[in-house]
This record gives structure tokens, sequence and C-alpha cells, in this order.
């Protein structure tokens, strides 16, 4: 028996079913990150992305997370980060360094999973199989595995 917490959500005020029971507790720290320079179409979507992050915060899913503005952390530093976990190409083409090498053309938004301060999970990915941000907060709702980093 499938047992959560039924929430509206999303756009159209589709109900997201959150599960609650028998999840294996999610011990990290989630930080999601928005650029504030985004069209209305990427605003809509940080948005829904905030919203299910807040309803998974009051569901008691998740405890640490942090909304930042890519303007507020050394972008490059989380770049060199996120490459050394996933590889550059794996990041393309949500990141790109442009022709100059200095600066990062960074995603509208983004999910980054620590475990005791080790990446464990990043979204966007474009590998062998897209992993979204919309793929994280699924997996997040339904109790699925979110660590998709190898270290």
């Amino acid at each position: 028996m499938l047992r959560g917490l039924d929430t509206s959500g999303g756009s159209d005020d589709v109900p997201t079913m959150i599960k609650v029971a028998g999840r294996t507790e999610l011990d990290a720290d989630v930080t999601v990150y928005v650029r504030e320079t985004a069209t209305s179409a990427e605003r809509e979507r940080q948005a829904v992305v905030r919203e299910e992050i807040e309803r998974l915060e009051n569901a008691g899913v998740l405890e640490d997370v942090s909304v930042v503005a890519w303007s507020d952390v050394p972008a490059d530093e989380r770049y060199a980060e996120f490459v050394a976990a996933v590889g550059a190409d794996t990041l393309e083409p949500s990141f790109e360094r442009r022709a100059d090498g200095t600066v990062v053309d960074l995603p509208a938004v983004c999910v980054a999973i620590r475990e005791d301060g080790e990446l464990v999970g990043l979204y966007p990915q474009h590998g062998d199989v897209e992993q979204t941000v919309g793929d994280c907060v699924r997996a997040l709702c339904s109790g699925d595995r979110v660590a998709n980093v190898r270290n």
C-alpha cells in the first residue's frame, strides 16, 4: 500500500503525490541554483521547482535545502566541481564555457545534492541518458534514488 501526502501542485494545480511512508531517509543537503536573468518560461520552471521543493520540505522529506542565485556563488568553482564529478560533456548544453574560458553559461535551474559535503546528485545532466531537474523532483517525491554521481 502506498502511503503518501497529496498536495496541490504545478501550474495546473495537479496533485503531487509525495511518498512519505516506507522511504529511505535522504540525509543530504539540497541546493537549488537559479539564474536571475531568465526568460519568462525559465522563470515559470524555476517557480515550479521551488514550489515542489517547498512541498518536499513541508512533508518532512527534505530538511537542508537552500535556493541560491548563481550570481551569489563562485560559479566557476561550482562548474569545476561539477566537471570533476561528471565530466564537461555530461554538463553540455546546460553548462557551457564561453570562448574566453573564464565565464560559464549557466542553466536557469540546477539541483545539487551533497552528503557530508560530497556531491552525490546533480541535475541536469546530458550523458547516455538525459537527467533533468524534473526527473530529480519526481525521484524526490517518490522516494527513488537521486544519487547519480559516481565518486
